[in-house]
């Protein structure tokens, strides 16, 4: 694994190597966002115009591999221009929406249709001023980003995406979810796991969690406030939320219920933990791909309730593993967060129920041997090129 800058003792983890590329790797990603700022967009999602130079392509084509799998490039880890210098045979997940739009991560909402239209100068939307960043950035892809390769996206909604893509849509792409650890994501004993976190004991805990949610509208912060708001005031009464990622604010909020802020946790080995001490799991994504905390909390016995939209149809089964909204009805999901919290043998069910397709789906040799597929395939298509 080559990562823009190595955290871990793991032998495995390569990172940039001498100080002096240290250095530049460390104040590469924050030189290559002060272009962002001639862009004025109410698009809040990370923006990466992927510019400036690293030398990493030439490091990666150097490597004595067979294939090369890219996950996340940007942060300045890879240029568009480098990206399309690799020559080895390459597997590309798509974590986010970022290879085929412009600088933004994910499109406005579901309201944007700009990839699938070309970004022009006639369509831009009426949400960005100034500097048109997006078209820029979307324009250097499609001018480097000419042989296709082998594409993976998390969920079937992103592959939808990709297949209704000006940029990407005709590279070939398969359908993976991202791995778990079904071994370390587990579930625990309640009682345990509340004594250890910390948390009340006898309420209903109904769990949320994202980094940059108070910021990132993507998420839907404001949208599960509303929804705690309109629980019944007897379940509210015996109820609270736990939010994962985000500390405390400094002053008071009305969330309708008390509110433990468990502030970001750097351990994975702690989540099982979280997971398992609350009752349900809330996405209020506006959008997403597959987010973790959702696949987690049911490897770990908690089912999940989420609206129905972008990738969130993939991360549970409908009146199986959790409940399935429609879209920013903030009334209907508070209705279905009461009707599991009152229902004790269904909220059960689910929970075992989501443990075994936790295990079906996600468990790491699952995903592994159907990354093997793609891999012999992104050789097949290297070996019929040449």
């Amino acid at each position: 694994m080559r990562v823009a800058l190595r955290q871990s003792d793991d032998p495995r983890v390569r990172g940039p190597q001498g100080k002096l590329a240290q250095g530049w790797a460390a104040v590469r990603p924050t030189v290559g966002a002060l272009i962002n700022r001639g862009l004025q967009s109410r698009n809040t999602v990370l923006h990466s115009a992927s510019w400036l130079p690293s030398g990493l392509d030439r490091e990666l084509n150097r490597l004595p591999v067979d294939v090369l799998h890219l996950h996340w490039v940007c942060g300045e880890l890879l240029s568009v221009e480098a990206t399309a210098r690799l020559q080895k045979p390459q597997v590309w997940t798509l974590h986010d929406q970022w290879a085929f739009l412009g600088a933004e991560h994910y499109q406005y909402q579901d309201r944007d249709r700009r990839y699938q239209q070309g970004y022009r100068r006639d369509n831009r939307p009426d949400w960005e001023q100034r500097w048109d960043l997006n078209r820029w950035v979307w324009q250097r892809k499609q001018r480097c980003w000419r042989r296709p390769h082998q594409l993976v996206a998390p969920s079937r909604w992103m592959a939808d995406c990709v297949a209704r893509s000006v940029l990407l849509g005709r590279w070939p792409i398969t359908v993976i979810p991202n791995a778990l650890n079904t071994d370390l994501f587990r579930p625990w004993d309640v009682a345990l796991s509340r004594r250890l976190l910390n948390l009340p004991p006898h309420r209903r805990l109904l769990l949320f969690g994202a980094e940059r949610a108070g910021s990132d509208l993507r998420k839907g912060m404001d949208l599960l406030r509303d929804v705690l708001q309109r629980l019944p005031r007897d379940l509210a009464e015996r109820s609270a939320a736990v939010i994962l990622g985000q500390s405390a604010p400094r002053g008071p909020e009305d969330w309708g219920l008390p509110v433990h802020w468990l502030g970001p946790v750097t351990d994975e080995r702690l989540l099982p933990l979280v997971y398992s001490a609350v009752d349900l799991t809330i996405v209020p994504s506006r959008l997403d791909n597959l987010p973790q905390i959702g696949t987690e909390a049911q490897a770990c016995g908690c089912p999940v309730v989420a609206w129905q939209v972008g990738g969130l149809a993939d991360v549970l089964a409908p009146e199986v593993t959790g409940e399935l909204v429609p879209p920013f009805d903030c009334a209907a999901m508070a209705a279905a967060i009461a009707r599991l919290l009152m229902d004790e043998p269904r909220r059960r069910a689910y929970g075992e129920a989501a443990r075994e397709r936790a295990i079906a789906c996600w468990a790491e040799p699952v995903v592994a041997g159907r990354y093997q597929s793609v891999y012999l395939q992104a050789l097949g298509d290297a070996d019929a090129l040449s």
